[in-house]
């Protein structure tokens, strides 16, 4: 796995935020994902990249995640049930996860490997790009995740 330090623009995401239990994260996203792209229709925006989450804040027991789309720019008036928010601009570190989802913690250990070998701290924010998934194959194996930690 390569991991890459990156110097990322801002992007503007548009999506379902929510306190979601660990254990209900992939329920949230099935029942997300589709319906942030109808109401995504619905207001005549399109995708400006692959699907995404987005990982706020974390607690034992929980995760405040958003799960949306990137778009090309922030919509004058928020769709109904969406939230509007910001990726930031600047530095970030990010591997390619290759494989299913409950694989994602090898690279997320890898990440945290490099951030410790390089003294670097990230932010409260981060992210998961979605660029192979199940929507396009059956094959797991062949599922591709970006993971993205912005540097402070």
């Amino acid at each position: 796995m390569e991991i890459q330090e990156r110097t990322v623009d801002a992007r503007v995401v548009v999506g379902i935020r929510e306190m979601v239990p660990i254990a209900d994260l992939s329920a949230f996203f099935e029942r997300a994902m589709p319906a942030v792209a109808a109401e995504l229709g619905r207001a005549g925006l399109t995708a400006d990249g692959p699907p995404l989450s987005v990982y706020h804040q974390r607690d034992p027991e929980d995760f405040e995640v958003t799960v949306g789309f990137p778009v090309e720019r922030a919509p004058a008036a928020a769709p109904a049930r969406l939230a509007v928010e910001e990726l930031p601009a600047g530095p970030t570190v990010q591997a390619v996860h290759e494989g299913p989802y409950d694989t994602l913690p090898v690279t997320y250990a890898a990440l945290g490997d490099w951030l410790s070998e390089h003294d670097r701290k990230y932010g409260d924010t981060m992210w998961e790009e979605y660029l192979v998934g199940p929507d396009a194959t059956v094959d797991a194996l062949r599922w591709r995740t970006r993971v993205v930690f912005p540097l402070d």
